[in-house]
């Protein structure tokens, strides 16, 4: 088990996505993909104090670095699950409208809706 120190604000975002390891993950992910560049990680003590998240792997940068990660992920949407989003919808659309052009447009394909009849065997 590791433990990172994080600023309050941070780990209240974290624990309100329900799931803080996953979003950490994603967020390193998306810093070693080069999706943004965190900012200048200050290493002067001071401001606000810090407090301690337990996570079961260690994300792999250091705590400073991964509190200037996480202010970057929240800032920046991630454009490439957007894309990825958007595609999905947009082709699960095009299969609702191919239904429902098969089963509304065209009468000779028509679904007949029939109801079972319940049989009393006393």
């Amino acid at each position: 088990m590791v433990n990172v120190r994080l600023r309050p604000d941070q780990i209240e975002r974290l624990r309100a996505s329900g799931n803080a390891a996953a979003v950490i993950r994603h967020a390193v992910m998306r810093y070693k993909r080069g999706d943004f560049k965190p900012l200048r990680v200050s290493r002067k003590r001071g401001g606000v104090p810090l407090a301690t998240l337990s996570l079961w792997h260690d994300p792999g940068v250091k705590p400073d670095q991964l509190r200037a990660i996480l202010d970057a992920h929240f800032k920046t949407p991630d454009a490439v699950l957007r894309k990825q989003c958007a595609e999905e919808i947009a082709e699960l659309d095009r299969q609702i409208a191919d239904m429902m052009a098969s089963c509304c447009v065209r009468p000779d394909r028509a679904y007949i809706l029939a109801e079972d009849k319940e049989e009393d065997n006393d």
